[in-house]
């Protein structure tokens, strides 16, 4: 068999590709591989490899990632391998590999691995595992990337038996208030779970990319305050919150206060509302090295920010008489705009 009528059979019919014999198949692979370049070997034996992993491979129901950063697994262990019992409890939410004895799910990419230990369930049917996902105290830390995510069992006699997971569960549903996949709320980084050609389980890291996050806009009598924190970004050194209104070069810049990645500025509001009527004003972070960042709510897994975040109109005193009503608005994809409109008490 060629190479290239191997990988027709394989996505026509991954079946013929599980059900054939792993040697016949390696052996192709060998005798083609003086063929391609390094990067089409590469990606080929990549694909391949992974339709070969569900030969062995066990029934995930439940696989989700919560709240942007908490991966959540339910797996039925194959026939074959039998119950397991409970070895008791771990220190720490992640062990190294040398030191686990009973079940584990091992996320894998590149020759890194990273370990999370199960829990068996359902009478030793079955296995859970939750980690917390990131680069923090007590998390599991994922490079950018694809990562196989497997199990490995131990037997008594210390044989270890690995497993891809094979997700069976529906769907998450695509309608809602919230959306399939959230960033991270407090890093930006991205956890998605998907499916390689074959249907393994797989997990997508994806960085965070730089934002300006509202945490806070605090009104009070004579003025406003707006602060959020900067994700994504190394440098926010000299950083300034600009409002641009309507028409061209209608904008108020003011110097944030920055410390770290938290950035703090009184807004404006005598500027907005100088004008009669009511004015928008959209908010931005200027960030030197990077440009312009919208100011809003991005780091949430709602679909729509301002059907949800629906903010009353804030009276702000201004003078003697003198007043603005504020009110924050929200984008369809959370950007922050201020809605203003002066007004006079009569004598």
């Amino acid at each position: 068999m060629s190479l290239s009528r191997l990988w027709h059979v394989a996505r026509v019919d991954p079946g013929r590709i599980l059900r054939a014999d792993r040697e016949v198949v390696a052996a192709t692979l060998r005798r083609e591989a003086g063929l391609m370049t390094r990067r089409g070997r590469t990606a080929v034996t990549g694909a391949v490899s992974g339709l070969m992993d569900l030969a062995d491979a066990a029934d995930a129901p439940y696989a989700r990632v919560l709240g942007g950063h908490t991966l959540n697994l339910l797996v039925d262990l194959p026939e074959q391998a039998g119950p397991v019992v409970e070895l008791g409890e771990r220190a720490g939410p992640v062990v190294e590999v040398g030191e686990r004895a009973g079940p584990v799910v091992v996320l894998a990419r590149r020759g890194m691995r990273r370990v999370i230990p199960a829990v068996p369930c359902d009478g030793g049917a079955g296995v859970e595992a939750v980690a917390l996902l990131g680069h923090r105290p007590g998390g599991v830390g994922l490079e950018p990337g694809r990562w196989r995510i497997l199990l490995v069992l131990t037997s008594a006699a210390g044989r270890e038996a690995t497993y891809a997971l094979r997700h069976t569960g529906r769907e998450a549903a695509e309608d809602g208030p919230t959306v399939v996949a959230p960033p991270c709320p407090d890093t930006g980084y991205r956890y998605e779970l998907g499916r390689s050609p074959a249907g393994a389980l797989l997990l997508t890291v994806a960085s965070p990319a730089p934002v300006a996050e509202l945490t806070a806009l605090r009104p009070h009598a004579t003025g406003m305050r707006l602060t959020g924190r900067f994700v994504g970004l190394d440098d926010t050194a000299g950083a300034a919150i600009v409002f641009t209104g309507p028409g061209r070069r209608r904008e108020h810049r003011v110097p944030a206060l920055v410390r770290g990645d938290v950035f703090d500025v009184a807004v404006p509001v005598a500027s907005l509302a100088e004008e009669q009527g009511e004015r928008s004003w959209k908010v931005w972070a200027d960030v030197p090295g990077t440009g312009r960042l919208r100011v809003g709510r991005f780091l949430t897994g709602l679909r729509s920010p301002h059907t949800v975040h629906r903010r009353p109109n804030r009276m702000v005193r201004l003078g003697d008489r003198e007043y603005a009503m504020v009110r924050a608005s929200y984008a369809a994809g959370g950007g922050l705009t201020l809605v203003c409109a002066a007004g006079r008490t009569e004598p």
